[in-house]
């Protein structure tokens, strides 16, 4: 007995055959039904379909894994099963097959686009992996954890807390913050300081002073001197304009040594002072000189040497003193460490720092004179016993030394006091003192001009000029 197959064709073919055949081609096989549906129907069918049933002997319940033979183009007629297929296969399957390998059902490319009107009743336990691209619109009411973020807020508070703990006190933040009102002390944490701590603002306009011009004016005139060297400076409403520091320091250190090297020593001081004092509406002014020897080796070595010194001189007080490891010069003034402003003494002081609404031009000049080693004429030169072809001489000096006394021709020059020499008669003197010299060789009735001169023990000479300036007149006996 024969028995047709248990499941339909899938898809029918796309176009039927002009005729069906009268009966229904079932497929019998001696094996097994083929573990899976026939996927796709083959693409052309047979030319003539069958018209004889083909027997085979009934099957297992399995079906064979290949199919027997290629699909029909149509279905076959049979008495048990409907003339004509559906159009789509039944929703459920008689028999539930082992599942294929491949879905049959293809799914669509893109998910759906839109989410589901309402989320879950319940939210997951666990939070996932990352957060949310959009946040919650509301914040929620309590912090999630205890322990405040790594980093702060963006947006900082309008009223923060004067001290902040280290951590919260509570779980839940406090309505309004506290503010803790500090307590201003007593009394002022310390006294004020000796100086002001900005200087105040001046008028620095000191080239059109009337106590700077004169500065300018007294400074060319007293470097103009001979034998000279020359130190100013001038403050000016705290600025000192000329005459620094770094100047004085190097006035001390070369000038007042070039002289003494070169035969030179220092024989006097100028000094010049004028101090207007805006703020008191009063000026004042001292110029005066010392030429006392020892006064002025005892200022210049004061201030050389950055120690004290001071004496009277031509009726003012000459005074040196250290300040602040530097070098203080002042006239008729007292010694006051730190130093008070120029305005209040006459005071030459660069190095010191004082502000006050002052002027004050400050000038010492140093006079040189060469060293004397040879006497000096302290008397006038008398010359007695004029003869036909001599005459005698009497000088008086101030030390021990030798004179020289020489004639020479009426108009003759004097070029060195090797010209005097030359014709010169010279007597040694032991001691300062009275001498008489005695010049012989002269012819009668002629007119001389005679010059003297003097040196030490160690030929230092009377220089040319003042030689030169001994000259005495004389017409000798006929």
């Amino acid at each position: 007995q024969m028995m047709h197959s248990s499941y339909p064709i899938i898809e029918p073919s796309q176009e039927p055959s002009q005729e069906p055949s009268l009966v229904m081609s079932v497929l019998y096989s001696s094996q097994m039904y083929s573990s899976y549906p026939i996927i796709e129907p083959s693409q052309e069918p047979s030319q003539e379909p069958s018209l004889v049933i083909m027997s085979v002997q009934f099957s297992s319940i399995e079906p064979t894994v290949e199919p027997t033979a290629a699909p029909t183009s149509r279905p076959t007629s049979s008495t048990q099963s409907s003339s004509l297929p559906t159009t789509q296969p039944s929703t459920h399957s008689t028999v539930a097959p082992f599942p294929s390998v491949h879905s049959t059902v293809i799914p669509t490319d893109p998910p759906s686009i839109l989410l589901s009107a309402q989320p879950s009743d319940a939210p997951v336990f666990a939070p996932s992996n990352g957060p949310t691209g959009i946040p919650t619109v509301t914040p929620s009411n309590y912090p999630s954890t205890l322990q405040p973020s790594v980093g702060p807020s963006s947006v900082t508070s309008n009223s923060p807390s004067v001290s902040p703990s280290y951590h919260p006190t509570t779980v839940l933040p406090t309505v309004v913050p506290s503010v803790r009102q500090s307590t201003p002390s007593v009394g002022p944490t310390k006294g004020p300081s000796s100086v002001p701590t900005v200087n105040p603002t001046y008028d620095r306009n000191y080239p059109l002073d009337p106590v700077y011009i004169s500065y300018q004016a007294e400074l060319r005139a007293m470097q103009s001197v001979d034998q000279t060297v020359t130190f100013g400076s001038f403050y000016y409403k705290g600025l000192v304009v000329d005459g620094d520091c770094a100047a004085e320091s190097a006035f001390l250190r070369n000038s007042l040594t070039i002289g003494a090297q070169q035969g030179y020593a220092h024989r006097a001081l100028m000094a010049w002072f004028s101090v207007a004092d805006y703020g008191a509406d009063a000026s004042r002014s001292l110029n005066s000189s010392c030429e006392d020897v020892a006064v002025v080796a005892g200022v210049l070595n004061g201030l050389k040497s950055k120690t004290s010194y001071g004496a009277e001189c031509n009726n003012h007080f000459w005074r040196t003193f250290p300040c602040n490891q530097q070098s203080v010069f002042c006239v008729d003034c007292d010694e006051q460490c730190p130093l008070a402003c120029p305005n209040d003494q006459f005071t030459i002081s660069p190095c010191s720092s004082c502000v006050s609404n002052a002027a004050s031009g400050a000038i010492l000049s140093v006079q040189f004179a060469p060293i004397i080693h040879f006497p000096l004429f302290s008397g006038p030169f008398v010359v007695s016993d004029i003869r036909r072809s001599s005459l005698r001489v009497n000088v008086t000096i101030d030390r021990a030394g030798t004179v020289y006394c020489g004639a020479l021709p009426s108009g003759a020059t004097v070029l060195s006091v090797l010209d005097i020499r030359s014709v010169a008669s010279d007597t040694i003197a032991p001691t300062g003192g009275e001498y008489s010299v005695a010049v012989e060789g002269l012819s009668a009735d002629t007119r001389y001009d005679v010059y003297f001169y003097t040196t030490d023990f160690q030929n230092h000479a009377m220089a040319t000029a003042s030689a030169v300036s001994t000259k005495t007149a004389i017409t000798t006996a006929s």
